[in-house]
């Protein structure tokens, strides 16, 4: 089996945690990222980034240490939290949910200005207000936090629209492959509901691998993107009828979307790294938004590494849709067809059609999948 990133995985979970007098409440993006710290998902990481990996990752998409990783993990505070943390003997901060559940604690500190406007044009290559990223950027706090971080293992982080056992954590799949005695594993990752493009991409590298991993990610997303449970119960009825299910897992990954196409796609990589995973295919527009990136640019990107950065295997495709000539699902590769012959439908049109209760053709989505979704009420991010 692959082996995860930097070669082992790092635990910062403890039963016992150190307590406080100073406490920051955390938000649900906050929280997903000290859970993805916790349980495995960015091993090595066991932190906050502080100022020397934030500033290298920026300029060299690396830690301090020479790691490959492409965009820092934050955590934001404001003018009074920074004033207060200051006045502490212990420097030890607690971190607590919405519920006020003791999440975590930080300790040793360090707090350094959040250097907003180099962050977004590093990450997302722009300053542009109207990239989602950029503007949720600007709306963080002025200040950001690193250093150690303690999790507390009797935690779960919890979603309204999604159940715990739909989201394993890379402990907890590595049993599930262990105990298939799959070796290889191809990892999707997803924010959409399944048209038939994705399909025969997945099922072309399963034919060559033991499993597939479906993982969709649940969290914070844009406007207009399908809600965490929607992608989730599409997938579900799909692979039901016609995947193979012994063959196929479908787990979600708590990930707050930056829509940063081509770093995140490395991100993205890394992750499904540390859950196992020996492929993961990136496609086209892959973190898409706007016309801030090239089609392809997130596969790019994985060029300009250097050998052993990443043990993971990275799977390309064009973009794949129904042929009425070849009366199957193509790709410029496979079909003597003009593209423009082809049956596709842009997110946008295929948003409207269902929003106007307009079935789209069979040829570009199972009709099982249209029956959910026209049936299902709130099925977009308002």
């Amino acid at each position: 089996m692959i082996e995860p990133h930097w070669g082992s995985l790092k635990d910062c979970s403890k039963k016992v945690l150190q307590k406080s007098i100073n406490k920051i409440k955390i938000n649900e993006n906050q929280e997903i990222e000290t859970y993805n710290i916790s349980n495995w998902s960015y091993s090595p990481l066991l932190w906050f980034c502080w100022k020397w990996d934030f500033d290298s990752i920026l300029t060299d998409m690396r830690l301090k240490n020479g790691m490959l990783w492409s965009i820092p993990i934050l955590l934001d505070i404001n003018e009074q939290q920074k004033e207060k943390i200051k006045l502490d003997i212990d420097n030890a901060i607690e971190l607590t949910n919405k519920q006020w559940v003791h999440v975590g604690t930080i300790k040793n500190s360090e707090i350094y200005p959040f250097d907003k406007e180099n962050y977004c044009k590093s990450i997302f290559g722009t300053n542009d207000a109207n990239h989602p990223g950029v503007m949720k950027t600007m709306k963080m706090w002025g200040y950001l936090i690193g250093w150690e971080l303690e999790v507390n293992d009797s935690w779960k982080i919890v979603f309204d629209d999604v159940e715990n056992k739909d989201i394993m954590t890379p402990g907890e799949l590595r049993g599930v492959f262990e105990k298939k005695w799959f070796k290889s594993v191809v990892a999707f990752q997803t924010r959409n509901v399944p048209h038939r493009g994705h399909e025969y991409i997945q099922k072309c590298w399963l034919e060559n691998v033991d499993a597939l991993l479906i993982h969709p990610v649940v969290g914070e997303k844009k406007s207009w993107d399908f809600q965490n449970h929607v992608i989730l119960w599409s997938y579900k009825i799909l692979a039901k009828k016609y995947y193979n299910p012994e063959r196929v897992i479908i787990s979600c990954l708590p990930w707050v979307m930056r829509y940063a196409w081509p770093k995140e796609a490395i991100m993205h990589a890394i992750i499904r790294q540390n859950f196992w995973c020996s492929h993961f295919i990136v496609g086209r527009d892959h973190a898409w938004v706007g016309n801030y990136y090239w089609t392809y640019d997130a596969q790019k990107i994985f060029d300009t590494l250097s050998p052993g950065d990443l043990k993971i295997t990275i799977l390309r495709y064009e973009n794949a849709a129904y042929c009425p000539q070849v009366k199957w699902v193509v790709t410029d590769k496979t079909s003597p067809s003009p593209t423009a012959e082809r049956i596709f439908i842009s997110w946008t049109k295929f948003r409207s059609m269902l929003q106007e209760w307009i079935r789209p053709p069979e040829e570009f989505i199972r009709s099982e999948i249209t029956d959910y979704l026209i049936n299902e009420k709130d099925i977009f991010i308002n």
